[in-house]
């Protein structure tokens, strides 16, 4: 018997989307950085790739919002539905296993990776990569310890202080997993606190957080994470009946307007009126010192 259908299977296509972005984003900032400016100059024309929607090649901000608005989705689907069903005891002992099997998911690949990224540099891998022409390549292409016993310390250093610090000296790639770990566990004790609360209120305290999140200047992981949890109950209450309920011409809108707030640019915002615009409005909306790139990319993919 063919197995049954997932119905957020379209998560794993969304997360494919969001890591080829990733993927070129990289490239781009490594080869093109320019690619990160709305124009070629001030007031001056835009290559292809600069312009909306076609610039999320170099979209890689707004990839990291959708992986943490999927870790929100994903680790709360399941204890909603628990939830919505009175399974209050499966609930919270699902709860308490997803902790424990959460931090090994994250932490046992990243170790393992950075230990490979460690011999790889102690066998002169990225002495090439050191001489490249693209400075983000220079950038995240280690160096080899002076000594053996140097090497060791260097490795425990990063395998251990890395949860604490996000910086990785190997793999500089991995800066986000202490933020995913981080979010998964906000995820957990947001859920275990609701997990007795009336349907009702879920969707407003929810909400709270996201505004708290917002006006705290959390653009990372607060921001993401609950408009994921948001999305985990109204899969859970309504199903695909959830854009049903709007305007057929509404869904189209916020796609449209979600790819080019996504698009947002890095640098130079007022080089482009389109940029310059988007840049008017973030500020407005957004606490003083905030990174207007970050907050730009999440409300786009949120609103995506």
């Amino acid at each position: 018997m063919a197995p049954k259908k997932r119905d957020d299977n379209w998560v794993d296509g969304l997360r494919g989307v969001a890591s080829f972005i990733v993927v070129t984003g990289h490239l781009c900032t490594a080869f093109v950085p320019w690619l990160h400016d709305p124009a070629l100059s001030d007031g001056g024309p835009s290559s292809i790739f600069q312009l909306p929607i076609l610039r999320l090649c170099v979209g890689g901000r707004g990839s990291v919002a959708i992986f943490f608005i999927i870790t929100g989705f994903v680790n709360s689907i399941n204890p909603v539905k628990n939830a919505r069903a009175d399974n209050t005891y499966v609930g919270l002992t699902n709860l308490a296993r997803s902790t424990f099997t959460r931090s090994g998911r994250l932490m046992v690949p990243t170790a393992i990776a950075t230990v490979i990224a460690w011999a790889l540099c102690h066998m002169g891998a990225f002495s090439m990569a050191q001489r490249a022409d693209a400075s983000w390549i220079r950038a995240t292409s280690p160096a080899p310890s002076a000594t053996f016993g140097e090497a060791v310390t260097n490795l425990i250093w990063n395998l251990v202080y890395f949860w604490h610090t996000g910086a990785s000296v190997y793999d500089g790639t991995h800066w986000t997993l202490k933020f995913f770990l981080s979010a998964s566990f906000r995820t957990y004790l947001t859920l275990l606190a609701l997990t007795l609360v009336k349907r009702r209120y879920w969707y407003a305290v929810t909400g709270l957080l996201w505004a708290y999140a917002w006006l705290v200047n959390d653009h990372l992981v607060g921001i993401n994470i609950f408009p994921g949890m948001i999305l985990a109950q109204l899969q859970v209450d309504y199903g695909s009946r959830a854009t049903q309920m709007l305007p057929k011409v509404v869904p189209s809108i916020l796609i449209f307007f979600g790819l080019i707030i996504w698009g947002f640019p890095q640098n130079n915002q007022t080089w482009a009126w389109w940029s310059a615009a988007i840049r008017s409005f973030i500020v407005s909306i957004t606490p003083a010192n905030a990174d207007h790139s970050r907050y730009a990319s999440s409300l786009g993919t949120c609103t995506l």
